[in-house]
């Protein structure tokens, strides 16, 4: 509806602003029959041509702010485009991660299984006790509730997705990293040529500077001319009569003083001007602040993507070690099963951290005008 909305707009302004420019035809007609008070009827034709020539340059500044208008209007469309576009990034990813997680969790409930049938052979022999075997059980049931937890993420998760996407999730695969700029300075550099935001508030402001110069306009003279052409004929005294009329003006208007309605339209002009100058100042802060922020996201984001990597590592050699261990008599089932489920914490983790990478660096490409449909 948006999309739609906006090409109405854009296509208003432009008929408007080309509207100014063009002449103004009016065809007239009308007839007088005999009555009480005359005893001749009177049939009259005109047609008249009016065109503009000059009001003090309002049309053609207003014809600009147009322009500038409408680049507003298309500048909206690529942003709607562009906010699409990220959402579908997220919901991409939101649907890699939760199936990743459920995947995961469905792995633990198959190893924790696996656990707790060889915790029942070992206690048939004697070898653990009640204790052993309700731990086992009792990490197998927390390990289900999560799997079930998981498969609910991620069935909203899909239904995300095909809300934004349009169609399943079918067969996703892991996104290739974008380039990003070398610097923070680059990306700064870059957003102020390309951040659409930023765009529609310098737009802004060169539109309210010609609605300066269409209000200066309105006190300067304006010109135009005029030409009429018209067709009587009329019955007097059973005397038909017929008479064509041509004429041609040109009139010229100078306002004075129009209830100082003219000079307040300046003033507001040039305020509005100010406030659109301030806005786009503010715009641009704003858009410094995001980026330095989502730079510096970017790269706490990737510093936790090492040691999330790392914790997974050292967890997986810990597991190896104590399940050694317990073949030993040196550890118990309790320390196998703590083990697993620090795995599991540190699995999720890793895949939340990649999934958070991603999105930031979309964010940082969005804001600088770097996020397309290519």
């Amino acid at each position: 509806a948006k999309f739609y909305g906006s090409l109405e707009n854009r296509q208003r302004l432009k008929l408007n602003s080309i509207s100014k420019f063009l002449p103004s035809i009016v065809y007239s007609y009308n007839s007088r029959f005999p009555g009480m008070t005359s005893d001749h009827n009177i049939k009259n034709m005109s047609i008249s041509v009016t065109q503009q020539v000059f009001n003090g340059g309002a049309d053609a500044a207003a014809f600009q702010q147009a322009k500038y208008l409408t680049n507003i209007e298309e500048i909206n469309f690529l942003l709607e485009k562009q906010n699409v576009l990220l959402n579908a990034v997220k919901a991409y990813m939101k649907v890699l991660t939760t199936s990743e997680v459920y995947k995961l969790t469905q792995h633990t409930e198959k190893v924790l299984t696996e656990h707790l049938l060889a915790t029942e052979k070992r206690f048939a022999l004697a070898e653990v006790t009640k204790t052993d075997v309700s731990q086992a059980t009792a990490r197998l049931s927390a390990a289900k509730s999560e799997s079930i937890k998981a498969y609910g993420n991620m069935k909203a998760a899909e239904a995300s997705y095909v809300h934004t996407i349009g169609e399943l999730p079918v067969d996703l695969q892991d996104p290739v990293t974008p380039v990003l700029p070398t610097s923070v300075e680059e990306a700064l550099e870059i957003a102020q040529r390309n951040n659409l935001s930023l765009q529609i508030s310098n737009n802004g402001h060169k539109a309210a500077k010609q609605g300066v110069l269409i209000a200066l306009g309105h006190l300067l003279p304006s010109i135009s001319v005029s030409a009429v052409t018209s067709y009587t004929q009329s019955d007097i005294l059973n005397k038909d009569i017929q008479k064509t009329e041509d004429v041609f003006e040109i009139k010229m208007s100078l306002p004075i003083f129009q209830q100082g309605l003219n000079l307040g339209a300046v003033t507001q002009s040039e305020l509005a001007v100010k406030q659109k100058m301030y806005a786009y100042y503010e715009a641009l802060n704003s858009i410094k602040e995001s980026i330095v922020s989502n730079w510096e996201s970017i790269s706490t984001a990737n510093s936790m993507l090492q040691a999330a990597q790392d914790h997974v590592k050292y967890t997986e050699v810990v597991l190896f070690g104590v399940k050694k261990e317990v073949e030993l008599n040196l550890r118990t089932i309790l320390d196998v099963l703590d083990a697993e489920e620090e795995l599991l914490k540190a699995k999720v983790n890793l895949v939340n951290v990649q999934s958070n990478v991603i999105i930031s660096i979309y964010n940082l490409l969005a804001l600088i005008g770097q996020l397309n449909i290519n």
